[in-house]
């Protein structure tokens, strides 16, 4: 789905990964996370029913602009309207547990990631 189809948006903490496509990870085998960027996106159900996956339980299907590797975090919302990362917070943050992508017509693609809730707090990076 084109970026200007998408008329929502998401904060991401996108994995960090090596050239050969593995996780960077620290030193409590935790993978790394990337600062925070702001992305279109489209919360399609907000309350899904749960569905089982093979890397776990489905609460939230999304629609973005980009690849988005497994393990990223997501946060409905802008940028500017993340709270404190300084305090602990109720936020709802979701762990992306399976991407999706199919080419449409031409060049245009249609990007969905199936996310996990993550937990409570904001990613430490």
């Amino acid at each position: 789905m084109p970026g200007h189809r998408l008329r929502e948006y998401a904060v991401l903490w996108k994995v960090s990964l090596r050239e050969d496509g593995s996780k960077v990870l620290d030193d409590y085998g935790q993978p790394v996370l990337l600062d925070p960027v702001e992305i279109r996106a489209e919360w399609k159900a907000k309350n899904p029913p749960a569905q089982r996956l093979g890397r776990g339980v489905v609460n939230q299907i999304v629609s973005v602009d980009r690849e988005i590797p497994l393990g990223s975090k997501l946060w409905q919302g802008k940028l500017t309207a993340l709270p404190n990362v300084t305090s602990l917070t109720s936020l709802n943050l979701f762990e992306v547990i399976d991407y999706q992508e199919e080419k449409q017509r031409g060049w245009t693609y249609t990007r969905k990631v199936y996310c996990g809730q993550a937990g409570a707090t904001i990613p430490d990076v």
